[in-house]
């Protein structure tokens, strides 16, 4: 036990010994992950940046400094504007979007995988085939490049749609937490236990102490996932408050701080959502008796994926142009930049999706039609 700790201080300050490797490496991600994102809120010194080797290649490819001049400057727009160059990558997420809808309308088809669980990636994956055709045409298109209406679209969508993603993650945890504990007849491995909720379980004078104590678990895992699915509306609002606002702050200083202050606070709790289900998916798969562990890793290693998308858009919310179309240092429109905002945030997220609906939520997970509430009558 001494050599298992003193093995996880060398690789993490803050390792909690995992007993299994994977667990071990799934934390240490994460912490590298959070440290990194939150680097960039407090720009460090010269020396700093030398000793932080992804902080220096991610600089050097993106080309980006802070220029010490007075020119009016507004927030960088994530992804930057679509140039000729974002052509060919933009039709090829499109497509890859759209190869994702057969796979939506065939889990759907059938009663065996048909679900509401997975509502918010399904959506998702609408707006990003949206999105990606909506960028291909900006890239020919001057005019449509600086539309107005097309900025506020892109930046309320690019920015934290990925979240809607982590809700129906934190659902899918909550299905096998509450499973371990009632004993869900649909997946053969899960051990019978009274699936009688608290309140039933009380007023009944013949149920067992375990019954009990079974149920007020499942009471409590309900409310804390609860509350982290209605934690998601906070970025959602923020997200939408600052593409709105978006053009106006091309021209108007105020208007720039408020979307550079809503970018930041969705973002943040962006990270705090996705790195606490990572955190509840591991922790609970090792206390929660009678779970299953391997839902719980698939879990844990989605959320890691979608935080490298937080850690890549706090590192860059830092970055201000001084036109929207301005290829200069900061501006997140060169060639460097975009290869980054590619494969930093557009590749996970495509990738977190294609692995939620490719997979039958009903055998993996134990879901019903809508979560851990509904039963399926009938086999």
């Amino acid at each position: 036990m001494a050599n298992s700790l003193v093995r996880g201080k060398k690789s993490c300050d803050i390792s909690l010994g995992f007993g299994t490797p994977v667990l071990r490496f799934l934390w240490d991600v994460q912490y590298v992950l959070l440290c990194t994102a939150l680097q960039p809120i407090s720009w460090p010194s010269s020396g700093d940046i030398a000793e932080l080797s992804l902080w220096w290649d991610i600089a050097s490819i993106c080309k980006c400094n802070i220029s010490g001049d007075t020119t009016f400057k507004f927030p960088s727009p994530v992804g930057g504007a679509p140039f000729p160059i974002d052509y060919a990558p933009s039709i090829v997420f499109s497509v890859l979007y759209g190869l994702l809808v057969p796979v939506i309308v065939y889990r759907q088809a059938f009663k065996h995988s048909r679900n509401i669980v997975f509502i918010g990636t399904i959506a998702f994956v609408i707006v990003r085939i949206v999105l990606f055709a909506l960028r291909s045409e900006q890239a020919h298109d001057p005019i449509k490049r600086v539309s107005s209406s097309m900025t506020k679209f892109m930046q309320s969508t690019i920015t934290l749609a990925y979240g809607s993603m982590g809700v129906d993650l934190t659902s899918l945890l909550l299905c096998v937490v509450v499973n371990a504990t009632e004993g869900n007849p649909r997946i053969r491995w899960y051990p019978s236990v009274n699936s009688l909720d608290q309140e039933q379980l009380e007023a009944d004078p013949g149920v067992t102490e375990e019954a009990l104590s079974r149920a007020k678990e499942r009471s409590r895992y309900r409310w804390i996932c609860g509350t982290l699915r209605l934690i998601v509306w906070v970025p959602s609002i923020l997200s939408i408050i600052s593409g709105v606002s978006y053009p106006k702050g091309e021209t108007d200083a105020k208007t720039a701080q408020l979307v550079q202050t809503t970018r930041y606070a969705g973002s943040i709790f962006t990270c705090v959502m996705i790195t606490t289900v990572t955190f509840l998916s591991i922790w609970w798969s090792m206390t929660v008796r009678n779970i299953v562990k391997a839902p719980c890793y698939i879990i844990a290693c989605l959320c890691t994926l979608l935080n490298v998308i937080t850690v890549y858009q706090l590192y860059i919310m830092h970055f201000h142009t001084t036109s929207l179309t301005s290829t200069s240092p900061g501006s997140l429109n060169s060639r460097g930049s975009k290869i980054c905002f590619y494969i930093f945030q557009a590749t996970p997220e495509w990738l977190t999706s294609a692995i939620l609906l490719s997979m039958n939520a009903r055998q993996w997970f134990g879901t019903g039609f809508s979560g851990d509430r509904m039963t399926d009558k009938k086999k």
